[in-house]
């Protein structure tokens, strides 16, 4: 039987009893082996909605400073 979980939390893996986890980042216990799967693109997307409301960010800053509803990783 397989049992899938999926959460955006770090999980202990010993105390939860978890096989397996797949996470991104560098970050790493130094008590876990891991292995790279596959690189990881990042990317910033809008709805031209968004932009005729709220501008269009020509800088970082404006950008880390523009509204945006929610986030999402690819």
């Amino acid at each position: 039987m397989v049992d899938l979980q999926l959460s955006d939390r770090v999980v202990d893996l010993a105390v939860e009893r978890v096989d397996l986890a797949i996470r991104s980042g560098r970050d790493l216990s130094g008590d876990l082996v891991a292995m790279r799967l596959a690189p990881v693109r990042r990317l910033v997307c809008v709805a031209p909605s968004d932009l005729t409301k709220a501008g269009r960010p020509e800088t970082l800053k404006q950008l880390l400073e523009h509204e945006r509803p929610g986030r999402r990783t690819a």
